[in-house]
């Protein structure tokens, strides 16, 4: 009953415009008809003007045509209602009896590459009453939404729902059915997204294969190394932007779900709050992103003429400020090395240590230097750290026409007093106060690779025009592309350094060394907290406390040879200060090829993946692989692609 009220009242609502564009139109006609001769109004009588009354009769399509009240039946559905289609009512309109109900085909999605770019793509859904409210064309008779239509919800379907919603056709006739005009229906546009479904397909296939390293030091190995014993199918996230046109080839989610099988799926996708498999990581997780930070502070601080690309600073394992040693946040060397003696000076690895300590940009990149940057970051201040991250797209969507998190850089953080003087130290390795999304530090890898000229992303080949609104232009909007004027010698360190990351034996990224085209990256590892579960009662909600806190268990993690079934990929990579276990998020980000104009930018985070340079460097490995494999990088002659 609801819904025939609704439509009863959708169709009343298209019949009113039609009946006043009848009648305007009459009476237009009427007023500007040459004057009746006198002698032909003795006759006939004067001319009537006419009366609005007379159109009421008049009948449009949706009067005389069907509605859709069940889109979307199954088979088995279709099938029953065919079997009783006869004992449904009767109407006649003409000479033939025809029943109330019709069967006929719909058009759905197919998605032939099933669960492949699903949160790319996106779905569609019912048109809500919250919809039709804001419907940009809820004046339009034939582009308007009506009960039973379906919008995009997400994804391209919901970035490119103007382009893609069609026009309904209709017919009107007068009162007595006779046909008077017509309105033919016309398709939705082609919309062409930047997306390469093949590289999607390659990237997302390397989550499934991911290399995890064992938190214990080999005390037989005088460098302390530790070594990889596991393969693991892990959750993260991937992008890939070409950096002369900011276009993305790869906006990569695990894990995914078949768009296929949303509806059957949908319910347990919401309740599994440990995979988040509806959740695009690459454009919602902002987590802390670690060391991939590190060129921005470095070029931050010499382009605003805190020393030069070429001064060197010593790293003891220790930051010094104003004279004075601080224990924390100390180099990672001193972390993980210290208790060998090899902390101090990097000394490590012992095939190449640092010849003094003394660390200029480039070095300070090439081996991911904590104190080179924490001096930096302290002469530049929460201030200047949260002015530079900004200008390299923290802190704010990117614009690329999806819903985004924003992140966090540190004058938005809320910082303890007694913190301030650590809060810059820890900001500027990518710590605490810093938060961004996988999409954001690609898009800071292409800037880099583009000579400091920050570009918006776009996920469409033909962006969709901008939706009309009464909204004054925001003045602080930011443009679509600006440069940065950065210090030329501070890119160029920044450029070598980031190709030692991955090409010298110093390098924090030799994992991501490919003999078939020269990569430049920077490493991360950013520190994840504990995976927790949140309780629910009986019927499915979840559980609260008397203050209103949600309730949760904290998730066990796996080891080596004993995975949780619940999270098999859920392991601690190593401990605290404190010797307690402690997860990291893993972090590779760079462009290619290095030693020509860059083509690509990429970003890869893997979720309790460890250490940077494994964790995230093994899908990075299959993700230049097919780079290449798709023609987007040439690789160098005679080499073996795809081995």
């Amino acid at each position: 009953n609801e819904l025939r009220k609704q439509l009863t009242k959708s169709v009343e609502v298209k019949h009113m415009p039609y009946v006043s564009r009848r009648f305007g139109a009459a009476t237009r006609e009427f007023h500007e008809a040459p004057a009746t001769p006198w002698y032909a109004r003795l006759i006939a009588g004067s001319p009537r003007a006419p009366q609005a009354s007379s159109f009421e009769k008049d009948l449009i399509g949706d009067q005389l045509g069907f509605h859709v009240i069940l889109p979307d039946l199954t088979q088995e559905q279709y099938n029953a209602l065919s079997l009783a289609q006869e004992r449904f009512p009767q109407y006649r309109p003409g000479n033939a009896w025809i029943s109330v109900l019709k069967l006929g085909p719909a058009v759905r999605r197919q998605y032939p590459f099933e669960d492949v770019a699903c949160h790319v793509i996106g779905r569609v859904g019912v048109v809500s009453p919250e919809d039709r409210a804001k419907d940009v064309n809820k004046d339009d008779d034939l582009r308007s939404y009506s009960f039973v239509d379906r919008i995009g919800r997400d994804g391209l379907e919901y970035l490119a729902e103007q382009q893609l919603r069609g026009t309904r056709g209709t017919k009107y006739a007068d009162n007595r059915g006779a046909d008077l005009r017509a309105e033919e229906a016309t398709p939705g546009q082609n919309v062409r997204t930047t997306i390469d479904i093949h590289l999607q397909r390659d990237i997302q296939e390397a989550f499934k294969t991911v290399n995890f390293q064992t938190p214990d030091i080999d005390p037989n190995d005088p460098t302390g190394r530790r070594h990889i014993i596991d393969v693991l199918s892990m959750n993260g996230a991937a992008v890939v932007i070409d950096v002369k046109t900011g276009q993305v080839r790869a906006l990569v989610s695990v894990p995914t779900f078949d768009l296929n099988r949303f509806d059957e799926l949908y319910e347990s996708m919401v309740d599994d709050n440990l995979n988040r498999p509806m959740t695009n990581r690459a454009l919602l997780d902002a987590i802390e992103p670690g060391s991939t930070v590190k060129p921005i502070v470095g070029l931050g601080a010499i382009t605003q003429n805190f020393g030069t690309a070429a001064d060197a600073i010593e790293c003891t394992g220790f930051p010094i400020i104003k004279g004075r040693r601080l224990e924390k946040p100390r180099c990672w060397t001193e972390s993980i090395y210290g208790k060998l003696g090899l902390g101090a000076h990097h000394a490590v690895p012992t095939a190449a240590p640092h010849a003094n300590g003394f660390l200029n940009l480039t070095d300070a990149i090439e081996r991911s230097c904590n104190v080179y940057f924490e001096t930096q970051g302290n002469e530049l201040g929460i201030p200047g750290l949260s002015y530079w991250m900004r200008r390299f797209g923290y802190d704010r969507p990117t614009g690329v026409g999806l819903p985004e998190a924003r992140g966090l850089v540190p004058d938005r953080a809320k910082i303890d007093p007694t913190e301030r003087g650590s809060a810059p130290l820890y900001a500027s390795i990518g710590q605490s106060t810093v938060l961004a999304t996988p999409i954001q530090v690609a898009n800071q890898m292409a800037t880099i690779a583009r000579s400091g000229v920050w570009q918006r992303p776009t996920l469409l080949v033909d962006p969709p025009p901008p939706v009309p609104t009464t909204k004054p232009v925001d003045p602080d909007a930011i443009p679509d592309r600006y440069d940065l004027n950065l210090d030329p010698a501070a890119l160029r360190a920044v450029h070598e350094g980031m190709i030692k990351v991955v090409n010298s034996r110093a390098g924090t990224g030799t994992q991501v060394k490919n003999d078939n085209v020269l990569v430049a990256a920077k490493t991360g590892s950013a520190t994840a907290s504990q995976l927790i579960r949140f309780m629910k009662d009986d019927d499915g909600q979840q559980v609260i406390d008397k203050n209103g806190r949600a309730l949760y268990n904290v998730v066990e993690y796996g080891r080596h040879g004993a995975p949780n079934p619940l999270a098999p990929w859920y392991r601690m990579s190593g401990v605290d200060d404190n010797g307690r276990p402690k997860g990291t998020h893993s972090w590779v980000a760079g462009y290619l090829p290095a030693d020509g104009e860059p083509e690509l930018a990429f970003a890869v985070y893997v979720e309790y993946g460890g250490s940077g340079g494994i964790g995230a460097g093994s899908v990075v490995n299959k993700l230049v692989e097919s780079c290449i494999k798709n023609g987007y990088v040439k690789a160098k002659p005679g080499a073996l692609v795809g081995r």
